[in-house]
């Protein structure tokens, strides 16, 4: 049997899908992405019989034994009508079986996690796998010793001058751009891809080669998901992708040739992924991803005449995160690419660089003790969802002991409370079940307005999930949820609490550049927590006694042993920037490693690169600025140091 949903899956599938701004669930043909854990190809095909086929993207062949035995796999479904798909969210919960290919510390969950659905126009259902007709990549004119640079982003400025050689040909070897309308029998299983070649004759196109408006019109043109209200990002001077790609290998006019051996790996994610901060939907396509820049930099060493299982150095950036998480390293997706570029630095030089995140100061993470608890026996948390969200707020709630050593807390060390800013309970009565359907959260009228949910992650800690509905909907036929201050009581269960310790975690809920969905960020309400130092300034640590944490909020995704953790400080003072996240300083957790300018100066905050168009640019604040900036660092290093990798 396989452990097909969560709680996100349930409710972005199922009732909460009324509130989505953007269509993540299919309405016409059905496919469906899905992450893999423990199983090999032929067991997960058998586990869908008959509900769903399964087809596997691009996987990467370099790494120790067979791709298909890995203990992660990315992959579509396709299911032959809409209410087949749903039959994938009601097949059995239970997880049996023997995990394959494990290579990791945390042992494998054998079961499959439901993603993002895929419009039917960006997959291609004839894909041939490793027989696809990939673009073979040949050396380009005067690069000596290349470096791989790869950018996981979006809008992806692949067109822009500052990515192109000094013979004005671009650098950009390979993009992907993932919600691309498909070719038939083409090279990649959905989206579209375009090599070197390819873009370099787009850029020479006599109809639209010297109209940036003209080339960036193609590739939405070629978009597969209608963007009606999601946004078209190519017609944005400033993306979030264009800021990172310059960051990390862009050029000006005037700079040394050598440069031109940077040579650049790109993949668009979709629209739909970016503009849902949870992270729902991720893990498959970001591990596609992977496995896609993995392969291509496979066929690129062979190209510039690296021997047999050697590799061109390669540094990844992913300036992507989320606050949620078990923030100890075993999310699924922090545990496929941790196995990845694990394997990957065993043959060549890799790096992965990623954000530490900007939730330093933003009052999205608490931790509840023993302590907090001895008076009542409970202790109440102030939740504060504002008005005019059109988005859905989730909280989740992890229960750990305090001692890593004990024995973990069964799923009745807590009982959960919910009660909306009107005073009503929201669960009316109803008990949360562990890995049992998600209950309703319900306004004074008995409708649904979210849901709660208790799972055993990953056989490893409890979770319990909080998910309120958007307070401004679009519509009579979804109810809006109250705004204002939800009080969540939780309250002890006698013994079996002696180590309680129960990390809360607020989703992150902003828009993301140059996307508009109506999200407004929730945060946590604490009296005891002060919000600034004697002198007026910002507070650099917790404060004693107080529920709301600063330490411990790091990027959900940068808490494994295999990625470069860069945070962010200002350039004049060399003080870390007021937002730029930390770990919890706890022994053994992860920890940012290093930091990078994310502020010229306090009265000129951010950092200015390249956009969309050559010649524009912008200020973008954050860690995802500082990322790219040690991966060009990485990157430079290989390149100017030691011997050429090729004659």
């Amino acid at each position: 049997m396989a452990f097909l949903t969560g709680p996100y899956e349930h409710w972005i599938h199922g009732y909460g899908r009324r509130y989505l701004p953007i269509t993540t669930t299919p309405v016409g043909p059905q496919y469906m992405a899905a992450l893999a854990e423990g199983l090999d190809l032929d067991d997960t095909q058998s586990l869908l019989a008959p509900a769903a086929a399964m087809l596997a993207p691009t996987l990467w062949k370099g790494a120790q034994g067979q791709p298909d035995t890995r203990r992660f796999l990315p992959m579509l479904l396709r299911t032959p009508s809409v209410a087949a798909c749903q039959t994938l969210l009601t097949m059995p919960a239970a997880v049996t079986g023997t995990a394959k290919g494990a290579t990791g510390d945390v042992a494998s969950r054998p079961g499959l996690r439901l993603n993002m659905a895929m419009p039917s126009a960006a997959v291609d259902a004839a894909f041939a796998g490793d027989a696809a007709p990939v673009p073979r990549p040949h050396r380009a004119e005067g690069v000596s010793k290349p470096i791989l640079v790869a950018v996981i982003d979006d809008g992806m400025s692949v067109f822009h001058r500052g990515l192109r050689d000094q013979r004005g040909k671009t650098r950009v070897e390979y993009f992907w751009q993932q919600s691309g309308k498909a070719r038939p029998n083409g090279s990649v299983l959905f989206g579209r891809e375009y090599d070197r070649p390819c873009l370099d004759g787009l850029i020479n196109d006599p109809g639209m080669g010297q109209d940036e408006d003209a080339l960036y019109r193609h590739l939405q043109d070629n978009e597969a998901a209608d963007t009606a209200m999601q946004g078209n990002i190519w017609q944005h001077s400033a993306t979030h992708g264009a800021h990172i790609m310059d960051m990390a290998a862009g050029t000006r006019p005037g700079d040394s040739p050598v440069l031109d051996n940077l040579r650049i790996i790109a993949v668009q994610l979709p629209t739909a992924l970016i503009t849902d901060t949870t992270g729902f939907g991720k893990d498959a396509l970001i591990l596609a991803a992977f496995h896609y820049i993995f392969d291509r930099a496979d066929r690129l060493s062979e190209a510039y005449g690296l021997p047999q299982g050697q590799g061109l150095p390669l540094v990844i950036n992913l300036s992507y995160g989320f606050t949620g998480g078990p923030h100890d390293g075993t999310d699924r997706l922090e545990g496929a690419i941790r196995d990845l570029v694990a394997e990957r630095q065993a043959k060549a030089p890799t790096g992965l660089t990623l954000p530490a995140g900007n939730s330093f100061h933003a009052g999205l993470n608490g931790c509840v003790d023993n302590a907090m608890c001895a008076d009542k026996g409970r202790f109440d948390l102030g939740w504060q969802i504002q008005a005019n969200d059109r988005t859905a707020n989730y909280l989740e709630l992890w229960l750990k002991p305090d001692d890593p050593a004990l024995p973990r807390p069964g799923s009745g060390a807590l009982v959960v409370n919910v009660t909306d800013p009107d005073g009503c309970d929201a669960l009316a009565g109803a008990h949360v079940v562990p890995n049992g359907v998600p209950q309703p959260l319900l306004n004074r009228h008995g409708e649904q307005i979210g849901q709660i949910s208790l799972d055993h992650f990953r056989g490893l800690t409890w979770r319990t999930l909080i998910v309120v509905g958007p307070t401004e909907t679009r519509g009579p036929e979804a109810p809006q949820a109250a705004a204002g201050l939800w009080q969540v009581k939780l309250t002890r269960q006698g013994g079996k609490t002696a180590n309680l310790r129960v990390e809360c975690r607020i989703q992150r809920d902003t828009d993301p550049l140059g996307h508009r969905t109506g999200a407004r960020q929730s945060v946590f309400l604490d009296w005891r927590d002060r919000p600034s130092r004697a002198d007026g300034g910002l507070p650099v640590a917790d404060t004693p006694g107080a529920f709301l944490r600063r330490m411990g909020t790091l990027n959900g995704l940068a808490t494994h042993d295999r990625a470069i953790v860069v945070g962010g400080y200002v350039g004049t003072t060399g003080v870390r920037a007021p937002y730029s996240s930390v770990g919890t300083g706890r022994p053994g957790e992860a920890s940012v490693h290093c930091s990078a300018i994310t502020d010229d100066s306090w009265d000129l905050p951010g950092r200015r690169a390249s956009g969309l168009r050559s010649g524009s640019s912008f200020r973008l604040v954050g860690t995802s600025t500082a990322a790219p900036q040690v991966a060009r660092a990485i990157a430079l290093t290989w390149l100017l140091e030691g011997e050429p990798l090729v004659a």
